[in-house]
This record gives C-alpha cells, sequence and structure tokens, in this order.
C-alpha cells in the first residue's frame, strides 16, 4: 500500500516539476532526484516481501 501512495506521490511531483519548472537545469536534477526515491521505495518494498516471507516460513 504504501508504495503505492508513493507512485502517486511521484507522479503527481513530476506532472508538477514539468508543469511549472522553467529551468532545464534544475528540472533535470529534481527528475533525476525523484527517479531515485521511487526507486528506494520499491527496493523497501522489496525488503518488506522478502521479511514478510522469512517471517511466515519460520512461522
Amino acid at each position: 500500500r504504501l508504495e503505492g501512495d508513493a507512485d502517486r506521490v511521484l507522479r503527481s511531483a513530476m506532472s508538477k516539476l514539468f508543469r511549472e519548472e522553467a529551468d532545464v537545469r534544475e528540472l533535470i536534477k529534481l527528475k533525476a532526484i525523484y527517479e531515485l526515491l521511487e526507486s528506494v521505495t520499491d527496493r523497501c518494498e522489496d525488503v518488506a516481501n522478502h521479511i514478510e516471507g522469512i517471517i511466515l516460513e519460520n512461522s
């Protein structure tokens, strides 16, 4: 659920960024940061899934 929330926030932020940011260099930097944050949330979801699997396997 949280990863889905993060995806929605990312889409909203990207949309706002491309609508409102006039400085191309700033746009490129912020876009890269947003994409890294998305990658982090995806990895966190992967870790949570692994932990859940370990807990279920050992219970």
